[in-house]
């Protein structure tokens, strides 16, 4: 065998078996350890390396007369051939279209769940996305349908966009095609880039039967001057009764149909939360701890975060919390520390004051303090100042990438003996 493969059989054992022993389990076995000799399995597939709707896939095990003979038969008295889905020819890593075929179903839902808990190492998880993204036969007691949804989970939970993509381009019809065009649907929507969310509607096809994706279709075509056919859309989805009054409200407005529109935010799902955004003058959003991760993300990438009142700290704690989760960019908060006002004589005493002002205005008055120092000391002074207010309220992640970056900045070999056991 080659070495190359040989990495991947080891490697993927090892997660495996350190997946099993969580649980007190043996290890499972996705292929058989017999000798290997190339053979010619014949399956229907969906995918682009192969024009032939029957095709070869070259192989490095022999599959079993017996298990050969029984696949044959149940495709002659089924008069369909077995689909497997994926994107990956298993030839290229030296796998076998039955690796998971010896495997019971439950074992590999089992030991997938354990793994979602561990944190893998990224060599780990090229392994584990290489084996479950190859085209295979799913594991016993796991029909075609669960297989392909359990690799699109698997997908949507990494937040591996680009290899959707790939599986939606290899894959005609799988289960779960409506959630991964969904999926990358709200993403683009999410980073306010709508051309090239738009650009995904070309997977929305007649197999996919879904109202949401039918209405962004259909703001694509506003999105992109071609007014008369979202018109046409619109009317046979009132047809089919699939659309809603926020849609028609909204889509009518900006056809120009009718020269007013509802100010209501509707938060339902992100379609709903960007077409009020683009279509409510002087928009205003009231961000709560309630607020989806993907608004979030939303009103991060459209630069809809904003503090109409800079002395409103409830607003700003909530924003505070927001970037510790990750959910809006940390320079946000730091821009809004620099709007906040102190007079002369707090700044030259912040030292001495801070610990008297309330939370969020401390941190601004030491970052303040930060930027306006110009020796080295005294910048690590208040940045490392700066870092102990922020951990003592749990938003170490807010200061992380500053500091960091103000270290690169400074450089390693100039910053004193003192600093640099806490750095």
């Amino acid at each position: 065998m080659k070495l190359k493969s040989f990495k991947f059989f080891f490697s993927l054992s090892i997660i495996l078996l350190f997946a099993s022993i969580l649980k007190g389990e043996e290890k499972i076995d996705i292929w058989k350890n017999t000798k290997e000799k190339k053979n010619n399995v014949k399956i229907e597939t969906d995918q682009n390396f192969s024009k032939e709707k029957n095709i070869n896939i070259q192989t490095n095990s022999q599959t079993p007369l017996d298990q050969k003979i029984k696949i044959e038969e149940n495709l002659s008295n089924d008069s369909e051939e077995a689909k497997v889905f994926g994107i990956y020819d298993p030839s290229q890593n030296d796998f076998d279209l039955n690796m998971w075929s010896p495997t019971k179903a439950e074992d590999v839902r089992a030991s997938l769940k354990r793994i979602k808990k561990m944190k893998l190492s990224k060599t780990s998880n090229e392994i584990l996305e290489s084996i479950l993204m190859s085209f295979s036969f799913p594991p016993q007691g796991m029909d075609e349908k669960e297989f392909a949804n359990l690799k699109i989970s698997w997908l949507i939970e990494n937040n591996r966009s680009e290899l959707i993509e790939s599986f939606l381009n290899q894959n005609k019809n799988f289960n779960g095609k409506k959630k991964a065009v969904q999926f990358l649907v709200d993403q683009n929507i999410a980073q306010a880039n709508l051309k090239q969310g738009c650009e995904k509607i070309e997977f929305i096809d007649t197999t996919i039967k879904d109202p949401y994706l039918e209405k962004f279709k259909i703001y694509c075509l506003v999105f992109n001057n071609k007014n008369s056919q979202a018109q046409l859309l619109l009317n046979l989805l009132r047809e089919q009764k699939q659309s809603d009054k926020f849609f028609d409200d909204k889509i009518d407005f900006l056809l120009g149909i009718s020269e007013k529109t509802s100010d209501k935010i509707n938060e339902k799902n992100l379609l709903n939360f960007y077409l009020s955004s683009v279509t409510i003058k002087n928009f205003n959003y009231e961000t709560s701890k309630k607020t989806k991760k993907e608004i979030w993300q939303y009103l991060n990438a459209a630069n809809l975060i904003k503090i109409d009142d800079i002395n409103d700290k409830q607003k700003l704690k909530s924003l505070e919390l927001a970037a510790n989760e990750g959910q809006i960019d940390d320079n946000i908060i730091f821009d809004i520390y620099k709007q906040i006002s102190f007079n002369l004589s707090t700044l030259i005493n912040a030292k001495n004051i801070y610990q008297t002002l309330d939370e969020s205005d401390a941190r601004s008055l030491i970052y303040q303090k930060y930027l306006l120092s110009e020796s080295t000391e005294s910048k690590l002074e208040y940045l490392f100042l700066l870092d102990e207010l922020f951990h003592k309220n749990d938003l170490k992640n807010i200061h992380s990438s500053l500091l960091s970056n103000a270290i690169q900045e400074i450089g390693i070999d100039n910053i004193p003996e003192n600093y640099k056991e806490i750095s």
